[in-house]
């Protein structure tokens, strides 16, 4: 796609798609009743412990009645989480069933896909998208990567890293939190995207890693391999071959490697687009693919946002990507 006048050609973005959209719902109606599955095996639970009470069982240091207590507040909270998604199960059906009222906006320009100009040819693939303002609540706070959910399969070095993140997450959202009562803390669920890293940064290192050694650490969080986090390696140029284009072109990508000891891919196919921000929620690239024999060997390649912002606002004067 290289619609230059995009308003006159819109192609509306839905969010969620039908497939998503129908396995939320499924997951939505799955969680209900396994709540009730729950809620069942807990009242069994009480009706037996009430039992031995009522058959002369004594219960000399309190333990069957608070595990009666306890049980009774585990059905009780399990209603309660049934009555929500009940809620929210009635308007998703009601409301956003009809793809129409999932659309969140339209395309407002594509790129064509290709290179910059200069000496340095980085890739160019991106799209800029028109939000429509009621796709939004009233208290959304600005971009942010999610990093809520981490895989299981991350070995203990990966984890301390990702524990860092999630700590530079929690502090920035606490102290906005304090600010302003209108800002509700989110926890450790997302880190909020705050300036760029310069190119400089990309070529010599200022932070360090686990072991002390120079390095930038980042995180992404991508639609197939979820958040996972990764080294930048270095600044190297490759051929980019898009065969459905007709498209082979030399290029410079960022190259970023799994973090010490993955044993999972810093991403998979499906990810190109998602943000790589470092640990202070600085913009660092946005990912246009990746490839490995192996997840050992596997290296994503992505194009520094340095150098993409500065297309960005050329093709859009007047834009401020990150407010």
């Amino acid at each position: 796609m290289s619609e230059k006048s995009a308003e006159s050609h819109h192609e509306y973005i839905i969010a969620l798609g039908s497939g998503a959209y129908d396995n939320s719902v499924k997951r939505i109606e799955t969680e209900i009743g396994n709540l009730q599955q729950g809620i069942n095996l807990e009242e069994q639970r009480i009706k037996g412990l009430r039992g031995r009470l009522q058959h002369g069982v004594v219960d000399t240091d309190g333990k069957i009645i608070s595990r009666i207590e306890a049980a009774q507040r585990t059905v009780e909270n399990a209603k309660d989480t049934i009555r929500e998604l009940d809620l929210l199960h009635s308007n998703v059906t009601k409301y956003m069933s009809i793809s129409n009222n999932r659309c969140i906006g339209h395309i407002l320009f594509t790129d064509p896909i290709g290179v910059s100009d200069g000496p340095d040819r980085y890739t160019m693939d991106w799209a800029a998208l028109k939000m429509r303002k009621d796709s939004f609540g009233e208290d959304f706070q600005g971009n942010k990567v999610y990093i809520g959910k981490f895989p299981t399969s991350l070995v203990h070095a990966q984890n301390a890293v990702y524990l860092y993140f999630v700590s530079q997450a929690t502090n920035w959202m606490r102290r906005r939190s304090q600010k302003s009562p209108t800002v509700r803390a989110m926890g450790t669920q997302s880190m909020a995207c705050r300036g760029v890293v310069p190119e400089s940064e990309l070529l010599s290192f200022k932070q360090l890693d686990v072991n002390g050694n120079p390095a930038l650490t980042v995180v992404k969080n991508g639609t197939s391999s979820g958040t996972t986090i990764g080294s930048v390696s270095s600044l190297r140029s490759l051929t980019r071959n898009y065969k459905s284009l007709g498209a082979t072109f030399w290029s410079r990508e960022l190259t970023i490697i799994p973090y010490h000891g993955a044993r999972s891919p810093f991403s998979e196919r499906g990810d190109s687009g998602s943000i790589i921000a470092d640990r202070s929620g600085r913009i660092v690239a946005l990912l246009t693919g990746s490839g490995g024999v192996t997840d050992a060997v596997d290296v994503t390649f992505a194009t520094p946002y340095c150098q993409l912002e500065k297309r960005i606002k050329e093709a859009l004067p007047g834009i401020r990507p990150l407010d």
